[in-house]
């Protein structure tokens, strides 16, 4: 009934408007005739795959052509430049990343419309197990590169790597160089090459600009100052209806799957589409922010970032405001309007409206919010929210299932409550930084801004155990810098920390002895020669051999020398310090390498080790004992040596021990 009470006025007004354009008031109108679609180019950047699903939904919902638009997706192909397709006409729109603000910054009309990816997709990817988990573990390295990737850089400026360290190469679009080692790292899509790796089986390494404090937007639709200002209302509803199609792309992924399958051949199978959707909307965030939302203090950000790079000059002023799109007003009503009739029926129409409006709104509201519970009650992520000072303000329930604590007994308290503390100063430390970032961002633009941190964390359950948690964070701050509050996902990678660290293990480790292994020894040694470089501490390397050792597995057998080579390890390891490293490098061949070991303390060690070995029995399966004796080559690293001189040295000595009857200690 309140309905139907709220279209009495609306008929009224309805009634005094027609009489307002009625002949004996105003001239007639010509009447209108449904228009020809108008052509329109959309370029993309890349392929056709799911990276660009909403467009397809839009056109096979119908969405462009209710607009009056005919488009045509255009792909891009190997060696073009989508984004100049855009500039020099012969696309009308396009896809391109954060890097349109460096073409605006050198002349290029590109205007923002939209960005589609909150987040950049863009990550650096290496193999687990080569020690290349870290930005400065790829300084001196190899990377395979490809061009727009400029958070990329900013992310390794931002955390002290001098980008003249890194041995940039060409990309070849595939993991194969990877693999075979010809390059240490490769930047990669999150949804493309980790899904290579893992239908591989391959552990890897994944290194994010958003764990750095450098959070860029990804794909951007984007047009020309001279498409805007010819056909602003083309503009317009162009938007519109790709950012519905997305929200249909989004919303139904195996129906446009099902299109790109049908109509836009891809090089990508059905389970490699739907791995990109998943990947995709992590990096969309439909929940959360609207799809297409243009922040201008994101974008300050980036500025800044390029700025730092040196890649746009610090005194050149780039004007935001022209490059982010703003939609045209509304067209003047006709002259031959009765302004003041129109006006009498104006006002009672938009009351009518209003509350209408507000209505549906209210209900709107309230179905977005049942909605938005119930996906957040049902993940088994936990999604939650803090106030300025960090307190707890929502907890979903699954937080009981990864630290045992009801979600009610979170709320008013601290987010660092359950973090112990190597964890807690590392969340400290980004939080800081982000305020920092924030202080930074609104003194040049004055306007609100997000900043958001990426971590690994380990936390505190209710039983007194230790859970590995994925948290990622977005902190929310007013135009005078100050926090207002946080909203984050916690993930539980228990089982992803643990898989890391055994796959760590088994690169690193002899299967046989649990020493290290020979790959892991040539990292260490490498490793303590940079330190010594640095400190003036003194490396030294100890090489031993077993004597005879082939006179073992000749008279006793193989699976004795097994257990002989076992329990030199062990003996080995228990007479060196933590600090330390034994590794088996090959058949009987051991090595010791000492931090901090001046020569005449490591042939000391190496004369002890000597002694205790020949004068310890060692019990075989049998029951038979058997004493062995060994012979030890010492060498210390001397000024601009390297590593495998060091070596070389050791092995020379050892050889000398062996040629002056066995059993014996000779250094270099």
């Amino acid at each position: 009934m309140t309905r139907y009470r709220l279209l009495l006025p609306l008929l009224l007004a309805l009634t005094i408007l027609w009489g307002i354009i009625s002949p004996s008031h105003a001239q007639t109108a010509p009447p209108q005739t449904s228009p020809l679609l108008e052509p329109v180019v959309l370029q993309l950047k890349w392929q056709h795959q799911f990276q660009f699903a909403g467009y397809y939904m839009a056109v096979a919902k119908g969405y462009y052509q209710s607009a009056g638009l005919d488009v045509k997706i255009i792909p891009a192909t190997p060696g073009s430049d989508p984004a100049q397709a855009v500039i020099d006409g012969t696309a009308d729109f396009g896809i391109g990343t954060s890097e349109l603000l460096l073409m605006r910054a050198k002349g290029a009309p590109v205007v923002a419309l939209a960005p589609i990816f909150q987040h950049s997709p863009f990550v650096l990817l290496t193999l687990s197990g080569r020690n290349l988990d870290t930005l400065d573990s790829l300084v001196g390295k190899t990377l395979m590169a490809e061009e727009q990737a400029a958070e990329l850089w900013a992310y390794m400026v931002n955390e002290g790597i001098p980008l003249n360290r890194i041995n940039r190469v060409p990309h070849a679009f595939t993991v194969a160089p990877l693999l075979s080692g010809e390059v240490a790292a490769m930047t990669a899509y999150v949804s493309d090459e980790p899904y290579d790796l893992r239908k591989l089986g391959i552990p890897f390494t994944l290194l994010t600009p958003r764990s750095g404090g450098i959070d860029f937007y990804g794909d951007t639709l984007f047009t020309t100052e001279q498409q805007i200002s010819q056909h602003p209302q083309r503009v317009k509803a162009f938007i519109e209806a790709s950012l519905k199609g997305w929200r249909d792309a989004l919303d139904n992924p195996d129906a446009a799957i099902d299109l790109i399958e049908a109509h836009y051949p891809s090089i990508k199978n059905r389970d490699h589409l739907r791995y990109e959707a998943e990947q995709l909307r992590r990096l969309i965030m439909p929940e959360i922010i609207e799809i297409g939302h243009n922040n201008p203090g994101r974008w300050q950000h980036i500025l800044n970032s390029y700025r730092s790079l040196g890649l746009i000059p610090a005194d050149q002023d780039v004007d935001l405001s022209a490059f982010l799109y703003t939609p045209s007003r509304n067209t003047p009503l006709p002259a031959w309007v009765n302004w003041t009739a129109l006006s009498a029926a104006a006002v009672i129409l938009l009351l009518v409206v209003l509350l209408m409006r507000t209505t549906s709104l209210a209900r709107q509201i309230r179905e977005r919010e049942q909605r938005l519970r119930l996906l957040t009650d049902t993940m088994i992520d936990v999604v939650w929210s803090a106030d300025a000072s960090l307190v707890y303000t929502y907890c979903s329930p699954s937080v009981e299932k990864l630290t045992g604590r009801q979600a009610h007994a979170l709320l008013g308290h601290s987010v660092f409550g359950n973090l112990p503390p190597s964890s807690r100063s590392r969340a400290e430390q980004a939080i800081a930084r982000a305020r920092m970032q924030a202080q930074t961002t609104v003194q040049k633009t004055g306007a609100p801004t997000t900043e958001d941190v990426w971590l690994e964390l380990e936390a505190h359950t209710l039983y007194g155990a230790t859970v590995q948690t994925e948290v990622s964070a977005r902190l929310t701050f007013d135009a005078n810098g100050t926090l207002q509050g946080m909203h984050g996902i916690t993930r539980d990678i228990s089982e992803r920390h643990a898989l890391r660290l055994e796959l760590e293990k088994l690169a690193t480790t002899d299967p046989l002895t649990s020493a290290a292994n020979r790959r892991a020894f040539a990292e260490a040694l490498e490793r303590e020669i940079n330190c010594s470089v640095r400190s003036g501490q003194p490396v030294t390397l100890i090489l031993l051999d077993l004597d005879h050792f082939k006179q073992v597995n000749d008279h006793w057998g193989h699976p004795a020398g097994d257990v002989v080579l076992c329990a030199i390890a062990r003996q080995l390891q228990n007479a060196v310090r933590s600090v330390d490293m034994v590794a088996r490098l090959g058949g009987e061949e051991f090595a010791i390498l000492l931090e901090n070991t001046p020569l005449k303390d490591a042939n000391e060690l190496a004369e002890r080790l000597r002694q205790g070995i020949i004068a310890t029995p060692i019990l075989l399966e049998t029951g038979e004992t058997l004493h062995i004796s060994a012979s030890f080559g010492v060498a210390q690293h001397s000024p601009c040596e390297t590593g495998n001189n060091l070596y070389a040295r050791a092995d020379h000595a050892l050889y000398h021990a062996k040629s002056s009857g066995r059993n014996c200690v000779c250094h270099a």
